[in-house]
């Protein structure tokens, strides 16, 4: 989560705010509850920022969602993920019939035993656009056993025994599966 308040003045205040404030990245447990790990994370969290929007998409085709952050009357902070790496997938989807870019669209990806379901949205932030690119972490899964979408018009499809480590596009209407290996850094 980015933040900062809105008034420069506000650090004047007798109130204990701040105009920069701390930059929070949370790790979801697969329970319904969400751990704080700013504190792990990285150098990159520890500076406060007077942040405005925060955007997430793979911006230099590696497979890891980089983070970027709008900062108010400042340079933008991009902020690289390093971090421990397992099995993962990441998934464009294409609408034919519904939407081109798919927003609406529920998809849904089951490995290892687990099932984990993502939707296309727009927007998310102030003055930022996340890609539309879904990431699902497959962990010692080697493949994603099933790809199931949900378009938004209401037509479901499913693709099999997805190989990880990958982006994949799928497209509404089409059984193939386009892809390419991310490439290393």
């Amino acid at each position: 989560m980015a933040n900062g308040h809105v008034y420069p003045e506000i650090d004047r205040s007798p109130i204990g705010e701040t105009y920069r404030q701390k930059t929070l990245l949370y790790r979801n447990l697969g329970n319904g509850r969400f751990a704080d790990i700013t504190e792990s994370a990285g150098p990159g969290f520890a500076p406060s920022r007077p942040s405005r929007g925060l955007a997430i998409g793979d911006l230099d085709g590696d497979g890891r969602p980089e983070i970027v952050i709008v900062n108010m009357n400042e340079k933008p902070t991009l902020l690289k993920n390093a971090g421990p790496r397992q099995n993962a997938i990441a998934i464009t989807l294409t609408g034919t019939r519904s939407n081109r870019s798919a927003i609406g669209a529920r998809c849904t990806v089951v490995a290892g035993g687990r099932k984990q379901i993502a939707e296309v949205v727009s927007g998310g932030s102030y003055f930022s656009q996340n890609s539309f690119t879904l990431y699902f972490g497959l962990g010692k899964s080697e493949k994603a056993d099933r790809i199931e979408v949900r378009w938004p018009l209401g037509e479901t499809q499913a693709w099999p025994g997805v190989a990880a480590n990958r982006s994949v596009g799928l497209t509404e209407g089409s059984q193939t599966v386009t892809s390419h290996a991310w490439v290393k850094h």
